[in-house]
């Protein structure tokens, strides 16, 4: 499932920073993490199962885990409060799904400031400012463009002709509009 694979990335993520065999930190200390996740919403399946999938990674590994998300995948100074908040409250990492990147960096300064690791989920494109441990996220254009091949190979073999030959007519539901959106279209296409 999608959902565990984001979590078991972002776990094996958290591993690597919070190693407690290091000596660094004691085992005692290792389990007793608090992790954040902040996804744009959890109005789409996608985001429930990350959000299901970080919460049974955080209950594996004895970590408590707070989840918090705008009610709007439009929200984002809600979204960068909620970043803020988190880092008051002392949180040992952070991962969010940022609305829009560019207005995470304010988040993503006091997430710095504090010494809290930073995870970016569902983006692979850097923020212009701050430091990120990791970017945990896929090719949106590179992705849709490999669907669209196997789209035009499909209308090819049911025509009986080369790819090249076939036609037809592909329909894009395009989603709440955005810049994932865009880049799925745009890769699609």
């Amino acid at each position: 499932m999608l959902h565990r694979k984001w979590a078991v990335i972002f776990a094996v993520y958290l591993t690597i920073i919070l190693p407690p065999v290091t000596g660094l930190i004691s085992a005692q200390e290792y389990r007793e993490r608090t992790i954040a996740v902040i996804p744009l919403a959890v109005i789409s399946p996608f985001h429930v199962a990350i959000t299901d999938g970080a919460k049974e990674q955080a209950k594996k590994y004895g970590w408590d885990i707070i989840i918090q998300a705008p009610e709007r995948e439009t929200d984002l100074e809600g979204q960068v409060t909620m970043v803020e908040r988190v880092v008051q409250q002392g949180v040992d990492a952070i991962s969010v799904n940022p609305i829009i990147a560019s207005a995470m960096i304010a988040g993503v300064r006091a997430a710095n400031d504090a010494g809290i690791p930073m995870f970016m989920q569902n983006l692979i494109t850097p923020i212009a400012e701050g430091d990120i441990v990791e970017y945990i996220g896929y090719d949106q254009w590179g992705g849709a463009a490999h669907l669209a091949a196997y789209v035009c190979g499909l209308l090819a073999d049911k025509q009986g002709v080369a790819v090249s030959e076939s036609t037809g007519e592909v329909f894009i539901l395009m989603g709440i509009p955005g810049f994932h959106t865009n880049r799925r279209t745009g890769g699609f296409r």
